[in-house]
């Protein structure tokens, strides 16, 4: 299905495609969705926005993660907003370049 959506996205707007990953939690089958989406990137030439792999993402207080998090997987507003909106913009930035 990922590479079905590239492929239409490719074809119909010829736009780059950016997927975003989720912050790691436990779950054995999200991981390795995530290296597949990795692997499909080198194929598409996509971007990821990996949060799965990332240290800073990753390596919050339990004070943070209550703020952040809804539950183990879902972010709250604040979440959103502190947490992930600086990296997503940072990331959509360097990938479309006004």
């Amino acid at each position: 299905a990922i590479e079905y959506i590239i492929a239409y996205a490719k074809d119909t707007w010829n736009c780059p495609v950016i997927f975003y990953t989720q912050a790691k939690y436990d779950s054995e089958y999200y991981g390795e969705m995530v290296t597949l989406l990795i692997e499909i990137q080198k194929k598409w030439d996509i971007h990821i926005i990996d949060f799965w792999n990332d240290e800073e993402i990753n390596n919050i207080t339990e004070e943070e993660r209550k703020l952040y998090l809804v539950d183990h997987i879902h972010p709250t507003k604040a979440g959103y907003k502190i947490w992930w909106l600086p990296k997503i913009q940072k990331s959509l930035y360097e990938v479309v370049k006004y």
